[in-house]
C-alpha cells in the first residue's frame, strides 16, 4: 500500500497533471467539448467540460432567461477556472 501513496487520484491527479504539463511550458489543458444547459431540478446553467474520458460538471447562478452570449460567457469562465483552454466555438448552449 506504500506504493499508492505517491498516486493521486480524481481532481488531486489533474492538479498534479497540470503543474507537470505547466513545468514543461505546455500550459492548460485544452477542453474537447463544452456543453451548457438548464437544470430545472438546482434551477441553474450546468456547464459540462469534456475532455476525453474525464466530465467535470459545475453550476452557474445566472437567471434562466439570461442571453445566450452571457451564458456562453459564463462557460467560457468556468472552464478557465477549472484550468482548462477552449475556443469560444467548442461551447454549446442547450436550452
Amino acid at each position: 500500500m506504500k506504493a499508492m501513496q505517491g498516486i493521486a487520484f480524481g481532481r488531486e491527479w489533474r492538479y498534479k497533471y497540470e503543474e507537470a504539463h505547466e513545468a514543461q511550458g505546455e500550459g492548460a489543458m485544452r477542453a474537447d467539448q463544452v456543453e451548457v444547459s438548464w437544470d430545472a431540478g438546482k434551477a441553474k446553467w450546468l456547464v459540462r467540460i469534456v475532455n476525453g474520458e474525464e466530465v467535470i460538471r459545475r453550476y452557474c447562478s445566472l437567471p434562466k432567461n439570461a442571453d445566450e452570449k452571457a451564458v456562453a460567457a459564463a462557460a467560457q469562465k468556468t472552464v478557465q477556472d477549472e484550468g482548462y483552454e477552449a475556443d469560444s466555438a467548442l461551447v454549446s448552449v442547450r436550452r
